[in-house]
């Protein structure tokens, strides 16, 4: 930074050794690969976009819940790699597009989409059974 004053300027304007410092006290370096990758994926998605490719149908939670459904008609069972990778899934979408799914926010959600009429009778619009289906799927990937 002494060869470039005007970056030099804005670091300490900003006390960027003391947001350096902090930096390194609360890194955890067990989620750097997670973090990484999401950033190679989000980047190559921008750039799909920005070259005109329409990926809406990868941000519509309700193509997940279908994949559920034709995973289940399929005959695979709730803790079949399948539906697992679906639960996987899921929990992406989640964390991407709304908050940090962690397992035990996924674990209420999977409880949820039994226990409440309405999500259940939403979710089995895509195959009757469907809701449960998920529910004991993500009750074996949070287990």
């Amino acid at each position: 930074l002494k060869d470039r004053p005007k970056s030099l300027a804005v670091y300490k304007a900003n006390k960027g050794a003391e947001y350096l410092q902090k930096i390194a006290e609360n890194v955890q370096l067990s989620t750097f690969d997670y973090y990484y990758q999401r950033m190679k994926k989000m980047t190559l998605l921008r750039m799909y976009q920005k070259a005109g490719m329409d990926l809406s149908w990868l941000y519509d939670m309700n193509n997940i819940l279908a994949e559920f459904a034709i995973c289940m008609q399929n005959g695979n069972l709730s803790d079949s790699v399948e539906a697992q990778g679906l639960v996987k899934m899921l929990q992406e979408h989640i964390t991407g597009n709304y908050y940090h799914c962690t397992k035990e926010i996924l674990a209420g959600l999977g409880q949820m989409y039994v226990a409440d009429e309405r999500f259940r009778a939403n979710i089995d619009k895509n195959g009757i059974g469907t809701a449960e289906f998920i529910s004991e799927a993500i009750e074996t990937f949070c287990a």
